[in-house]
């Protein structure tokens, strides 16, 4: 099965840069921009990563995490203020 990320991102710019790196590893990219719009893509694609940002037009990285936590992918959460905080904090709320 090849594999897939779900980048939400409301930048295009992300998804292009993202999909040319990956390409070449077949990783296929899809993105979309907001929560809501991710929620209707997990219910049908089985997504190796879903990769977000911290914080979304319609809700953030933790309304992300309550939407995979069932299914197999990892989440990658960034923000460009990212710190050790932030890593903790989404270490507890994944009950590592």
């Amino acid at each position: 099965m090849a594999s897939a990320v779900l980048l939400i991102s409301e930048s295009p710019g992300h998804g292009q840069i993202l999909s040319a790196m990956l390409r070449s590893m077949s990783i296929s990219v899809e993105q979309v921009r907001g929560l809501k719009d991710a929620q209707e893509k997990v219910q049908c694609t089985a997504y190796t990563v879903v990769l977000t940002e911290a914080s979304l037009p319609d809700g953030t990285w933790v309304d992300v995490l309550d939407l995979v936590r069932e299914s197999k992918c990892r989440l990658i959460v960034t923000h460009h203020d990212a710190d050790a905080r932030l890593w903790v904090e989404a270490l507890i709320r994944a009950r590592i």
